[in-house]
Parts: C-alpha cells; structure tokens; sequence
C-alpha cells in the first residue's frame, strides 16, 4: 500500500540538534486521494517522530499532485531548488 523513507539530519537551528528528511513517501495510486496518505503520515509522526519535529521533503514542480496533498498536511514551502539545464 506505500512506504516511507527519512533520516535525521543534524540542525543546529533547532533545540533537539535535528530535523527529519522525508525521502519517500509513496502511496500506491490506487489508494490515494482515499485519506490513506493522510492517516499514514499522521501515524508516522506519531509512532516514530515527536509531533514538535521539524520535518523537511521535497517536491518535484513536475508533481502538481504531490504539491497539493503536501499542502493538505500543513506543509508550507520552505525553499526553492533550482537547476541549471543545459
């Protein structure tokens, strides 16, 4: 049905001394848009994270529908990665 993938990464901004990287967190697509993600990534952060954590992922421009469930979990843009085609 879909997995997760993180580290904790070093922080010195941050009281604990870390934040977590969300790498991947994949649905299955037959199961998206079911509130599945949702209760997944509220279980996550609850089973393996303290709610108070500051969580960093990415999201590709190319993935509209990614951006909005994101943005569905309080998620607010943080920054902008941009890259050089050549």
């Amino acid at each position: 049905m879909g997995f997760a993938t993180y580290r904790f990464e070093p922080d010195n901004a941050e009281p604990s001394g870390e934040h977590i990287y969300l790498r991947q967190f994949y649905i299955s697509r037959q199961h998206r848009r079911s509130g599945i993600g949702r209760n997944a990534l509220a279980l996550l952060i609850q089973s393996r994270f303290n709610d108070k954590s500051r969580i960093f992922l990415e999201v590709l421009e190319t993935n509209p529908g990614g951006k909005a469930f994101w943005s569905r979990t309080v998620f607010v843009p943080y920054s902008t990665i941009m890259e050089r085609v050549v």
